[in-house]
């Protein structure tokens, strides 16, 4: 028996109980619910049966599922991963910057975002380099004055910045200056 052929007989499972009884450990669902969307998208024998067992998970504990997958978690030396599964994306903050590319296992673009100078326009300096602090799923890189901040929502990865005080006193305009490589073109 494959992954695959286990996934759906749990799920399929899953939607055969009533709700009060369904015997499901909630890893095991989403790790099945990650498949739906990228297999129900491939013309199969299994895909309608996808389909209807995906339909029958209440909706409380889709969003519930959808929570965990976009948690900002560790994942090794100075790494913290998330998934997007609204929006097919997987997350990676490398202490550094942000890549992006496509969530599942198909290969495609990417891309990657970081933050390198802040200051007054014509008087950038370089940023500190970053403290990583996750919590759920918001991640900030905390550099001194300058706070880089990701919240990872169902509507997409949202990206701010916070400063503790302006670059120069009485400063009337700020700049960020951010770098940006990968594969995508304009």
């Amino acid at each position: 028996m494959t992954l695959l052929d286990d996934y759906m007989n749990k799920l399929t499972e899953f939607a055969a109980h009533p709700a009060a009884t369904r015997p499901w450990p909630a890893l095991g669902l989403a790790l099945a619910l990650m498949t739906v969307p990228v297999l129900a998208a491939t013309p199969t024998a299994h895909s309608s049966r996808l389909a209807d067992a995906a339909a029958a998970v209440p909706p409380e504990l889709r969003a519930a599922i959808g929570q965990n997958l976009r948690s900002i978690e560790p994942v090794g030396a100075g790494h913290h991963g998330a998934l997007n599964p609204e929006n097919r994306l997987a997350l990676d903050f490398d202490g550094q910057g942000l890549a992006v590319a496509p969530g599942g296992k198909v290969p495609g673009w990417h891309w990657r975002l970081q933050l390198t100078g802040y200051g007054t326009p014509g008087h950038l300096q370089p940023v500190a380099p970053a403290e990583a602090v996750a919590a759920k799923q918001r991640l900030e890189y905390r550099r001194g004055a300058v706070t880089e901040w990701y919240e990872n929502r169902p509507e997409g990865l949202e990206q701010g910045f916070t400063l503790a005080r302006p670059p120069v006193a009485g400063a009337a305009s700020i700049e960020l200056r951010l770098s940006a490589s990968g594969d995508l073109k304009a």
